[in-house]
C-alpha cells in the first residue's frame, strides 16, 4: 500500500500553484496534468543544455573538474553526453526520484525518449541534449559561453512515473 502524508500533498500542491518567478515571464507557463502513470508539461520551452566541449569550457563546475557530472551521472561518458537523448528537468520537477526516468519530448509530430539525467541550471526551464534538440527539428549549438540559439517552444514533455 502506497501513502503521501497530507502535510506532503500540501506542500507539493502548493509548489504546483506557485506564482511564475522572473524567468518565467517571457512565455506562458507550461500546463500540467497527470493520471497514475504519467506526468504531461504542455507550452515547455526546451533549451539546449550543451555538449561536452561546451559543458568542460562553459559550466563552472565542470570546467574546474574537466568533466561532466550530473546530479543523476558522476561520471557519464563523453558519447553519452554527446550523442546521447537526455534531459534536465526543471527544479520545480526535479528530485533523486526523476533520476533514471524517460521522460517522452515532443514538438508537435516529431518526438524522442530522453533519460532525465539533470536538474536544469536555468531553474524554471526544460534543457535537453544535443540529440533531443536535433529529433524536434532544432539545429543546437553555441558561439560563446553567453550564447547559444538552440530552443524549442511550444513542447510537451511527458514524464513515466
Amino acid at each position: 500500500m502506497k501513502w503521501l502524508s497530507l502535510s506532503l500533498v500540501a506542500l507539493l500542491s502548493a509548489a504546483c500553484v506557485a506564482p511564475a518567478s522572473e524567468a518565467d515571464t517571457e512565455d506562458e507557463a507550461p500546463s500540467v496534468s497527470e493520471d497514475a502513470l504519467t506526468r504531461t508539461y504542455s507550452g515547455v520551452t526546451l533549451l539546449w543544455e550543451g555538449n561536452w566541449a561546451f559543458l568542460v569550457k562553459c559550466d563552472s563546475y565542470s570546467r574546474r573538474q574537466n568533466a561532466v557530472m550530473f546530479t543523476c551521472d558522476e561520471h557519464p561518458t563523453r558519447e553519452f553526453v554527446d550523442e546521447g537523448a537526455w534531459v534536465a528537468a526543471p527544479r520545480s520537477v526535479f528530485s533523486r526520484s526523476v533520476c533514471g526516468k524517460t521522460a517522452k519530448v515532443c514538438k508537435g509530430t516529431k518526438c524522442i525518449d530522453a533519460k532525465i539525467m539533470e536538474r536544469s541550471v536555468t531553474g524554471s526551464k526544460w534543457e535537453g541534449s544535443t540529440a533531443v534538440l536535433e529529433a524536434l527539428g532544432v539545429d543546437p549549438g553555441f558561439s560563446s559561453c553567453t550564447h547559444s540559439w538552440g530552443s524549442a517552444t511550444g513542447v510537451t514533455v511527458t514524464v513515466t512515473r
